[in-house]
């Protein structure tokens, strides 16, 4: 059950209007345009807590951030992230735009995994590259490693996520516990509200796409192979209105706190605004669970 929440988070801000019904993006999978895999030469980040889905912050370009056919001008509340988990992340007050890779439970003790990010300055398609090289799936036969991109497109909110050399055993990968994850969503700060969702799931050589608006995640049966590249092009905008969560409510109750591979922290209770006061906690998303209804929410522990 726990497994079903995944991150890769943009948070974004601001007054969002138009409609709704549209799916704002399509997807397009292509063979080897970007291969062979070439040399990473951005900033690497040290030090990532691999496994508890930590947010790493990097410097946000001063800049209107688009999204999903959404403008957010750029401001204090505007920060961009790396998951330790596989996702690339832009966080505001109210919403996250997700873009994972290969969402799962990531180990970096193999020699030489590294994460980096790079900005591209030109004129005509300044982007932002996140780089993730030569990581292990946890809980995967070993030895194992994968290696993939992610890459957000500052003119017109474009994604793509690009694959580059991976181990034979990642091919395939029956248990469902450690199968990869990989897309691109709209959803609200609590992760209660899909807005839009274009995710990727099934036999990696012939992906299909989930859109229907719900806050589940299906998983890919395996890495796609080097040079695949995933295009996520928009082509319309999306409507997002003020939701609530109409099923409980999450202020001042008792609940069990979990990271997000289902190992139990601590048992707290919520503070009046539903959220928790636990900066002994270790930054980044965890799991709440209702000590009396057992329903789960996802909050950040900022």
């Amino acid at each position: 059950m726990l497994r079903q929440i995944v991150l890769v988070v943009f948070v974004l801000v601001g007054c969002l209007s138009v409609r709704a019904e549209q799916q704002p993006y399509e997807v397009t999978i292509s063979g080897s345009r970007f291969d062979p895999w070439y040399p990473f030469t951005g900033t690497r980040l040290q030090n990532i807590p691999w496994g508890y889905g930590t947010l790493m912050n990097i410097p946000s370009p001063q800049r209107p951030i688009i999204s999903f056919g959404l403008t957010f001008e750029q401001s204090d509340t505007v920060q961009f992230f790396i998951s330790g988990n596989g996702s690339f992340i832009i966080s505001t007050p109210t919403m996250l735009a997700l873009a994972d890779g290969v969402f799962a439970v990531l180990d970096s003790t193999l020699p030489g995994a590294a994460i980096g990010y790079q900005y591209n300055a030109s004129a005509t398609d300044p982007m932002i590259s996140v780089r993730f090289d030569s990581v292990s799936i946890a809980g995967l036969g070993e030895p194992n490693y994968v290696c993939f991109e992610i890459r957000y497109h500052f003119n017109n909110g474009a994604y793509d996520i690009l694959f580059g050399p991976s181990s034979e055993n990642t091919r395939s990968i029956t248990n469902t516990e450690v199968q990869p994850l990989a897309g691109i969503a709209l959803v609200d700060s609590e992760f209660m509200a899909m807005y839009s969702k274009v995710w990727l799931y099934g036999d990696p050589k012939v992906l299909q796409t989930d859109t229907v608006r719900t806050v589940t995640f299906p998983a890919m049966h395996g890495v796609p192979v080097r040079g695949t590249h995933i295009h996520f092009e928009p082509t319309s905008t999306t409507a997002v209105s003020e939701l609530t969560d109409p099923s409980h409510e999450w202020s001042n109750i008792p609940v069990s706190v979990y990271d997000l591979m289902g190992r139990h922290i601590t048992s707290t209770t919520t503070t009046a605004n539903g959220t928790l006061a636990l900066n002994h906690i270790v930054m980044g998303p965890v799991l709440i669970v209702n000590s009396a209804t057992h329903n789960i929410k996802l909050v950040l522990v900022q």
